[in-house]
């Protein structure tokens, strides 16, 4: 039988992380101390008027709001706890976990194009088989999705000389983003959804 993508990233997180369910379809939000940057997310999905609504004590600001691309996420690591171990809170009736801290942003170059992040995090992302999954080529390197539907990838300014290829998946993929410094694109554009490619990552060969 078939491991699935889900039961994997179980297992991962029983190693002392935390598993996030919620993927595809869902609602998931996060905040940011300042000035740290410190970031945490919801483990479970949400709705608009949840973040809405959220009222946040001083000194932590409300950064996103976005549906995954995965199906199931899990994190090992929180740059807030000073042993390495996962920091999770529950706050203004919503459960937490510290998932990552940024380190620098280069500003878009083109008009309309991504942010690149460069973040401090230990995360692995899960995507079940029977599906198509959508991988950012830049500079000879792979980002794979993991924030946003895709709705609007036809109109998304890529960086220079990228491209964008989709693939399907016939069994379950299970990737470790690279830890502990992470790449990430962003695309943040006002009524549009927010999307995301992390990276960099090595695919196997059969998908």
């Amino acid at each position: 039988m078939m491991i699935t993508a889900t039961e994997r990233m179980q297992a991962i997180a029983d190693d002392g992380g935390v598993f996030v369910s919620a993927g595809l379809d869902s609602l998931l939000m996060e905040y940011a101390d300042v000035p740290s940057m410190d970031t945490w997310m919801t483990v479970t999905s949400i709705t608009q008027g949840d973040f809405q609504n959220l009222i946040l004590p001083t000194g932590m600001r409300k950064t996103a709001i976005a549906t995954p691309s995965y199906d199931c996420c899990s994190f090992n690591w929180s740059s807030s706890s000073e042993d390495g171990t996962v920091a999770t809170k529950t706050l203004a009736g919503f459960d937490w976990v510290n998932v990552a801290q940024p380190i620098s942003i280069d500003q878009p170059t083109q008009d309309g194009g991504p942010m690149r992040v460069f973040v401090n995090k230990k995360h692995t992302v899960g995507y079940e088989a029977g599906r198509s999954l959508t991988l950012l080529e830049c500079s000879g390197e792979t980002f794979i999705e993991v924030v946003g539907a895709g709705e609007d990838d036809e109109t998304l300014v890529l960086p220079t000389g990228a491209t964008l290829r989709t693939v399907a998946l016939s069994k379950p993929l299970v990737i470790q983003l690279p830890f502990p410094t992470t790449t990430t694109y962003f695309w943040f554009h006002k009524g549009r959804e927010i999307r995301s490619f992390q990276g960099p990552i090595d695919l196997p060969q059969e998908l």
